[in-house]
C-alpha cells in the first residue's frame, strides 16, 4: 500500500532553493495532491483541482485492469447513513447475501449486530456490480471491478451511483484505489454538485 501511495503522490512533489539570512542554502518541498498518513508531516496537501463531471478516459489509470479493485469510500458514517445506502440500493436490483445463503436485506443494526458470518449486498447499476461488504458501522464502502468498466456507458452508471449516494447521505464520497482512501482518485461533494480530481 505504501509503494502505491508514494507512485501517486511524487509526481506532485516541487522542490525550491532559497538562502537563509546567513548564507546557507535551504530548500522546501511543496506537495499539489493529498499527502498519503503513511507520509503525513509538515507538507501541505491540496486537492489538484475541481472539475466538471469527469469523462470515461479524462482520470488517468482509474480504471486500469492492474489487479486490484476500486472503492467507493465514505468516512465518519453511523447507521442513518447505512439506512440511506440501504434504501438507494433498493432502487437497482440488488441481491444480499449471508454466509452465501440470499435473504432480503436485514436491517442495518441487525447486520453490524450479528458478526457471525459474512454479509454482502451486490448492487446491480446496470453492466456494473458494487459490491458492499459491511466491514465496519463508521465506513461505507463498496468495491468495483475495473474490468466491468471498461466503456462510456459503465463509467457513467458508476458516476451517477456516486451523485446519487452522496445526495442520500449528504455527504462526501471518495472513489479510490483499494484500500485506499486516503489516495483518492475522484471525491464528489453533494452541496453544489462539485467533483475533484486528485491525480
Amino acid at each position: 500500500m505504501a509503494a502505491i501511495a508514494i507512485a501517486r503522490w511524487l509526481p506532485m512533489l516541487q522542490i525550491t532553493g532559497s538562502k537563509t539570512a546567513n548564507g546557507n542554502c535551504r530548500s522546501t518541498l511543496h506537495c499539489s495532491g493529498p499527502t498519503p498518513a503513511s507520509l503525513a508531516g509538515p507538507l501541505n496537501s491540496n486537492v489538484s483541482h475541481q472539475m466538471h463531471r469527469p469523462a470515461y478516459g479524462e482520470v488517468l489509470g482509474l480504471w486500469e485492469i492492474e489487479g486490484s479493485l476500486r472503492d467507493i469510500y465514505i468516512p465518519q458514517v453511523g447507521l442513518f447513513d447505512w439506512k440511506k445506502l440501504l434504501e438507494l440500493s433498493s432502487r437497482f436490483i440488488c441481491t444480499y447475501t449471508f454466509d452465501g445463503a440470499t435473504s432480503a436485506p436485514p436491517e442495518v443494526e441487525s447486520i453490524f449486530s450479528n458478526r457471525g458470518g459474512s454479509h454482502l449486498l451486490r448492487v446491480n447499476l446496470g453492466t456494473v456490480t458494487a459490491n458492499c461488504h459491511f466491514f465496519v458501522v463508521s465506513e461505507i464502502e463498496l468495491d468495483l471491478d475495473p474490468r466491468e468498466i471498461q466503456s462510456p456507458k459503465a463509467h457513467g452508471e458508476v458516476l451517477s451511483f456516486i451523485e446519487s449516494l452522496a445526495g442520500a447521505v449528504g455527504k462526501q464520497v471518495l472513489l479510490t484505489p483499494e484500500n485506499g482512501e486516503r489516495i483518492p482518485y475522484l471525491s464528489f461533494e453533494p452541496i453544489g454538485g462539485k467533483w475533484h480530481a486528485y491525480a
